[in-house]
């Protein structure tokens, strides 16, 4: 649940972060999030009075000779974040998932809405829940009320729901998908092909024990999407060969974010939630 105290938290960690950022990578980009913000027009030769933080250090390595990059810069940038509201992503105690998810969905809303920039929101199911494209911080309260009362239901086709958005995407966006990716590989891949051409950003959230799992003996598995349930007799054995099959898994889905040039960002709930947006942020691009 998205709380007063978590967001007076979130707004002093991005005044704070924003600074730190902006002042690390000087000259760089129009905005944190937005990815493609300012967009290689051409190279000029350089003259006195250019900002020289604009020189193009690599070209002149090259040619001994000193250009600036000019940028053009996109008029229109949305930010796009999807986020998977089914049965599998409230498995948590002390905090869910879905919860934990959500967290990282306000905090990357809240610094779209502090670059001005539009942004649309969709819950991802047994169907879609898609909202219009907006700006400004009504569509930010919009949004935290609408998440603060939603509870994750039913099971997803994440093939289905992202060919849904594809329609709505008529430009390159920023693209953010967040789910614990619960799926087969070929489902992933299949799904994530649909986002090529736009940054996009896929961040995984899962629950310590089911990373680390602290138990043994006998118990009855329950798929709350599938509504199934199955008996199995944990061991040492057992629980290795789970650890080493979720490696895999993850191992697959990072090779197909860098094969479609994704970023990609794994997170445990156990890990505070700050940390992590400051890890989203951080990023060098």
């Amino acid at each position: 649940m998205i709380t007063e105290s978590f967001l007076k938290d979130l707004e002093k960690f991005v005044l704070i972060t924003k600074k730190r950022i902006t002042s690390k990578y000087s000259g760089g980009r129009k905005s944190l999030m937005s990815g493609r913000g300012l967009v290689l027009k051409e190279h000029r030769p350089y003259t006195i009075g250019d900002d020289i933080r604009q020189i193009d250090w690599k070209v002149y390595a090259r040619t001994d000779d000193l250009f600036i990059r000019v940028y053009e810069e996109d008029k229109d940038l949305t930010v796009n974040l999807i986020l998977d509201s089914t049965l599998s992503m409230s498995y948590g105690k002390s905090i869910t998932k879905y919860d934990y998810a959500g967290m990282i969905s306000a905090g990357i809303l809240y610094l779209a809405l502090k670059e001005n920039e539009r942004f649309r929101y969709s819950f991802i199911h047994d169907s879609i829940e898609m909202y219009s494209l907006k700006r400004g911080k009504k569509h930010f309260s919009q949004f935290v009320s609408i998440i603060n009362k939603k509870k994750p239901k039913g099971r997803l086709n994440l093939y289905d729901s992202l060919k849904q958005q594809k329609n709505f995407l008529k430009q390159k966006s920023l693209i953010v998908l967040i789910s614990d990716f619960l799926f087969p590989i070929e489902e992933i891949e299949k799904s994530l092909t649909l986002l090529k051409g736009n940054e996009v950003k896929i961040i995984r959230v899962l629950d310590d024990e089911e990373i680390n799992p602290s138990f043994y003996g006998e118990y009855e598995l329950k798929n709350k999407e599938l509504e199934k349930s199955k008996k199995i007799f944990l061991d040492k054995n057992t629980l290795n060969e789970y650890k080493k099959n979720l490696l895999e898994h993850e191992s697959a889905i990072i090779k197909i974010c860098n094969n479609l040039k994704f970023e990609y960002y794994s997170f445990n709930t156990k890990k505070p939630i700050f940390d992590s947006l400051y890890e989203l942020l951080q990023r060098k691009h």
